[in-house]
């Protein structure tokens, strides 16, 4: 079950503001000098001191989701590998256990030498896959909750910010990147543009080196 969504009220600033602020701070590694010019540059005028006191009051939150979401991303990867070595060692190397289908598959699955895969690696392997789903389970649920602390959707939530979601491929973190630490900017070029995102080279000169 969720959590209640963290409750921004009677502060002088909107949620927006405060979320990507502490988000900022907990998420990179970041001073609080830092993150004020950060929001500076952006019109924002906000002291490091007031931002020391939203992360001390909103950080736990960030923080927290952001290790358990690292446990149980880990604990994932020790029940995909150990799912993926039990059938390594009967000759089967392209069985996925994150896909929808690992139930399905796995009563297709035949050794390398065409057989059934027996009785007791069968049953070793479903209950790994009770425990992986378990954990994919929480992941969504855990991130579900992350979104909903980055993402606030609130009347002054900017509308730009918001259409990003329907993008397909554009999660909540990324939209909030994107927007706040991209479209913000006046590019004058295409060429602006692609060098920002790291697309394209950028000249460079250092001692007899000299590359366009």
């Amino acid at each position: 079950m969720l959590q209640p969504k963290v409750s921004y009220k009677r502060h002088r600033y909107p949620s927006s503001v405060i979320a990507h602020a502490v988000w900022l701070y907990i998420r990179f590694p970041l001073s609080l000098r830092l993150v004020e010019e950060m929001l500076l540059e952006r019109g924002i005028v906000v002291s490091y001191e007031t931002i020391r006191c939203w992360a001390k009051k909103f950080g736990p939150d960030y923080a927290g989701l952001g290790r358990e979401r690292k446990t149980l991303i880990a604990e994932r990867v020790f029940h995909v590998n150990r799912i993926k070595g039990l059938l390594f060692t009967q000759g089967i190397r392209d069985y996925q256990p994150v896909n929808r289908d690992r139930r399905q598959r796995l009563e297709e699955l035949r050794t390398g030498d065409g057989r059934p895969l027996s009785k007791h690696l069968k049953g070793e392997i479903c209950r790994e896959l009770d425990r992986l789903e378990l954990l994919l389970t929480q992941i969504k649920a855990v991130e579900a909750e992350r979104d909903a602390l980055i993402v606030q959707e609130t009347p002054e939530t900017p509308k730009e910010a918001t259409a990003l979601l329907g993008i397909k491929g554009i999660g909540p973190e990324f939209a909030t990147i994107l927007y706040t630490e991209g479209l913000f900017r006046h590019f004058d070029n295409r060429r602006q543009i692609a060098s920002y995102a790291g697309l394209a080279p950028s000249p460079w000169q250092s001692g007899n080196v000299n590359r366009e």
